[in-house]
C-alpha cells in the first residue's frame, strides 16, 4: 500500500493508509498496546525542531531518539516457529513499515518516557507535516 503522486488529496490519502495500515496491529511488551496513527501538523513559520520539541513536551519524561528500522526489527521478521496468524501480522508490520518508508522523510523513532514509555515512530511527510505511529511500552 503506497501513496504516492502529487494529488492535493494526498495528506488525507496518506492518513487513511496508515490508518488502516494500523488496523490490528499490536506493540508486545510488558504490557500490548494498539499501534495507532499519529499526525502532527508543522504550523507555518515553525521549523521541525520547534515542532518535534512540542510533542516531545507533550508526552513529557525523557526522550531518546533510534533509527527507524530498529522499531521494525523484530516485528516484521519472519520466524520458523510463527503460526498462520503470526506470519500475517509480520506482513502487515512489512507493510506498514514500507508506507512510512515511502512516504516519510527524516524518519526516527523516538522513545519517550521511562518504564511506560510513549514511542512515536515519525517522519516528515511532503508538506512538511509530522506523520507515522503512536504505541505504548512498559520497560523494567
Amino acid at each position: 500500500m503506497t501513496v504516492s503522486g502529487t494529488d492535493p488529496n494526498k495528506k488525507i490519502e496518506l492518513r487513511a493508509a496508515i490508518e488502516i495500515a494500523c488496523r490490528g496491529l499490536v506493540y508486545v511488551s510488558e504490557t500490548d498496546a494498539p499501534i495507532v496513527p499519529f499526525f502532527r501538523e508543522k504550523p507555518s513559520g515553525e521549523s521541525l525542531s520547534e515542532t518535534l520539541e512540542k510533542i516531545k513536551k507533550e508526552f513529557g519524561g525523557e526522550c531518546s531518539q533510534g533509527p527507524f528500522e530498529e522499531f521494525f526489527s523484530r516485528l516484521a521478521r519472519d520466524q520458523t516457529w510463527h503460526t498462520p496468524l503470526q506470519k500475517r501480522t509480520v506482513k502487515k508490520f512489512r507493510a506498514l513499515r514500507d508506507l512510512l518508508r515511502s512516504n516519510l522523510t527524516e524518519l526516527a523513532v523516538y522513545k519517550l518516557g521511562r518504564v511506560r514509555v510513549d514511542i512515536l515512530v515519525i517522519g516528515i511527510d511532503e508538506r512538511g507535516h509530522v506523520a507515522g505511529i503512536h504505541t505504548r511500552a512498559v520497560e523494567t
